[in-house]
């Protein structure tokens, strides 16, 4: 349910559990487009210690696609992390953002021919 009261409940719950901490990361990426979902997950960012929840956190944001926050997630690209999970979830919100791009762009190019699915 992607609504104000869904994201307002997410805001709220911080979980002592990682897992469920990461969870709620991920429920962040569902609201695509919203100033709010991003600015939470910016918050919980910077205050957050496992390298899991902040990788989720990562690629929410890249899920989440506001402009003004590529840069926030181009600054942890230089993080060290157990596997380079911060590293990886960096280049794969990037690659969203391409991606995302890439199919806007076809989109309008093509428009009776559908290039992604």
């Amino acid at each position: 349910m992607k609504t104000k009261e869904a994201l307002e409940e997410l805001s709220r719950h911080i979980h002592p559990n990682p897992k469920a901490r990461r969870g709620l990361a991920k429920a962040l990426s569902e609201f695509k487009y919203d100033e709010k979902a991003s600015a939470i997950a910016v918050s919980l960012l910077k205050n957050e210690d496992s390298y899991y929840v902040r990788a989720e956190l990562i690629r929410s944001l890249g899920k989440i696609g506001i402009q003004k926050y590529r840069e926030e997630i181009k600054s942890h690209y230089s993080e060290d992390s157990h596997l380079d999970v911060i590293k990886s979830s960096v280049i794969e919100a990037l690659a969203i953002w391409a991606r995302r791009k890439t199919t806007s762009y076809s989109w309008r190019r093509h428009s009776r021919v559908k290039v992604f699915q």
